[in-house]
């Protein structure tokens, strides 16, 4: 299953999606999910190499629906207890991250405040050493028409990461926990990076190896945290 890069009209699709006529809709769709699973195939294949073992990538194409802007692939790593990893696919960018707690967890955000108070230097060694690397803190409130209203609290950029101050972040959490839980929402971090809409076009078919390596390091971060 070769790939050989997305296209352009792979990320227009989210754009112009809504105006599409179904015939023109349903092709896209199409060649849009053919191009990502390509993709997937292509990290999967890379990580066996690189590493000898197994990433097993769940797709999920309910983005492709009228009403949502993104498809993902997700990965449960489990040795980590509460990290997930997540490929994500937008309009304007490539995202890969690992995500924390995976879904709505009071124990799993608990654990992320601990992370962040007693595992400053695990984490801050990762940024310095992984430079196109930030952190979001996202809330999302759980709406009836099964649209999540997503969005970001904090974005830390990877200058501010490296001085290992993450005290405002736990600060945050902590205010909105309380709300979080009562009103039926979740919160979470992501940490990782992102590929453009331009660099990934650009980078074309060698996409695949780029973001196995970008895998591997944030995998290696869950290994170090959960020593620790």
């Amino acid at each position: 299953m070769d790939f050989m890069g997305f296209t352009g009209d792979d990320f227009e699709f989210f754009k112009r999606k809504n105006d599409l006529a179904k015939a023109e809709y349903n092709d896209k769709r199409e060649q849009m999910k053919k191009h990502f699973r390509e993709f997937c195939y292509q990290v999967q294949k890379s990580y066996h190499t690189s590493t000898g073992k197994v990433l097993t990538l769940e797709k999920d194409f309910k983005g492709l629906n009228k009403m949502k802007s993104s498809i993902s692939a997700n990965c449960d790593i489990e040795s980590s207890g509460i990290f997930n990893l997540k490929i994500d696919f937008y309009r304007d960018n490539i995202g890969i991250y690992i995500e924390c707690p995976k879904g709505r967890d009071y124990d799993g955000i608990k654990k992320l405040e601990d992370i962040l108070t007693n595992k400053k230097d695990t984490l801050t060694g990762f940024f310095k050493g992984n430079r196109n690397m930030i952190l979001m803190l996202l809330y999302s409130e759980f709406k009836k028409s099964n649209n999540n209203n997503g969005h970001e609290e904090m974005k830390l950029s990877n200058n501010e990461l490296c001085f290992g101050n993450y005290d405002m972040l736990v600060k945050k959490i902590e205010e909105l926990l309380p709300p979080c839980y009562n009103k039926k929402s979740t919160l979470n971090i992501k940490i990782g990076m992102q590929y453009l809409k331009p660099d990934a076009l650009k980078i074309g078919k060698a996409l695949p190896s780029r973001a196995c390596s970008e895998i591997i390091g944030l995998l290696d971060l869950c290994g170090a945290i959960a020593e620790n």
